[in-house]
């Protein structure tokens, strides 16, 4: 009986446990590491830092007018279109010239008329000169005629001050070029009505260009016309020099901000108008720092970051001390980091967003 029953217990001990053919539980896989390209993986470099100030803003023609029309007509002709160069005194739109050139005869026959009486004023003077010499004509005749004359002679002023003025309406129907540049917005169509100040074109010499920036007022004591900077407008585009002009005497209507311009030669036009542009003024001496892209850097609870790749290909966020910002020579934002990073480490040099300590990358190799 007691043999029996250790052999029911033996039994039962043997159902509860896990059998020998059971196999052992999986393993959880692991989440795929981040692809990462060589070109978002930045080594940190240490490289000459300038105390610069930079600041953006758009650039302007600095010579540019819209010219308005001075007569009324009907366009008969548009000879430029927006986007094409004109030289000065080139013929731009024709206005139909029919009342002005009427007005111009009309204004050349009231001169010979006045002319006419005018000279008929003269010899009825000149006549009575001789005969009150001679006891025929009073003195008081005389100065009756003088005042004829002289009253004769304002008329015939008049008369071609208002034939100038005809002939100045007639050429005013051509509008020609008044500086050589390029063509911008052309309202009007052949056949439009236009009156005197209807906008006709715009016109914008690009060969010298202007940018208007705001900075800050603390800025303003390290700033003064007849500095050079370094303008970038783009990474298709080369450095160009500017000079910083002007300051304006106050701030911009609705914030603590001061304009000033830049002067910016620009003879192949390479620079347009409404472009945006940064330039860069180098106020002080320059030293040696690390710095990486403004891109790498994102903010936690305030205070910057980057990601660092170590040895083992795991991200780290780093917490790091900024400084001066510049930009290189092929427009990338660059900040320099005073703490938190040393030369020769790998950082991520995109903002990938919030990623936890210990994160696998794999970076993928250069295509051959």
């Amino acid at each position: 009986m007691l043999r029996l029953l250790s052999l029911v217990l033996l039994a039962s001990l043997q159902a509860c446990s896990p059998s020998a053919n059971t196999q052992k539980a999986e393993t959880p896989a692991q989440p795929a590491p981040l692809l990462l390209a060589q070109a978002d993986v930045v080594t940190v470099q240490t490289a000459p830092i300038e105390d610069s100030l930079y600041v953006t803003g758009t650039l302007q023609a600095e010579q540019k007018t819209v010219i308005r029309s001075k007569v009324s007509g009907n366009v008969l002709s548009i000879q430029a279109l927006e986007g094409q160069s004109v030289r000065q005194g080139d013929l731009l739109v024709r206005i139909d010239p029919t009342d002005p050139q009427l007005r111009v005869q009309e204004r050349e026959a009231f001169v010979l008329a006045q002319e006419a009486q005018a000279q008929q004023a003269k010899t009825q003077y000149d006549n009575n000169q001789r005969l009150v010499k001679e006891g025929f004509v009073s003195e008081t005749a005389l100065l009756n005629t003088k005042a004829a004359y002289d009253a004769a002679q304002a008329q015939v002023a008049v008369a071609k001050a208002q034939l100038a003025q005809a002939r100045q309406q007639l050429a005013d129907t051509q509008v020609k070029a008044p500086f050589s540049g390029v063509l911008g917005p052309v309202p009007v169509q052949v056949g439009s009505k236009v009156s005197p100040d209807t906008i006709l074109l715009e016109l914008l010499n690009l060969r010298t260009m202007e940018l208007k920036a705001d900075v800050n007022p603390d800025d303003l004591v390290r700033l003064k016309p007849g500095q050079k900077a370094s303008l970038n407008a783009g990474p298709d585009l080369p450095a160009f020099e500017a000079m910083l002009t002007r300051i304006s005497p106050g701030s911009v209507q609705g914030s603590r901000t001061v304009a000033v311009y830049f002067k910016v030669d620009n003879p192949q036009q390479q620079l347009r108008s409404g472009q945006f542009a940064t330039a860069r003024l180098a106020l002080g001496s320059t030293k040696q720092g690390l710095q990486v892209p403004k891109t790498a850097l994102r903010e936690v609870q305030g205070k910057p970051v980057v990601y660092r790749i170590s040895a083992q290909n795991t991200l780290q966020t780093v917490a790091v001390s900024t400084g001066l910002e510049q930009v290189s020579a092929q427009g990338v934002s660059l900040i320099e980091v005073r703490e938190g990073l040393n030369a020769g480490d790998r950082i991520v040099g995109v903002n990938l967003g919030p990623l936890p300590d210990g994160a696998a990358v794999s970076i993928q190799p250069t295509a051959q």
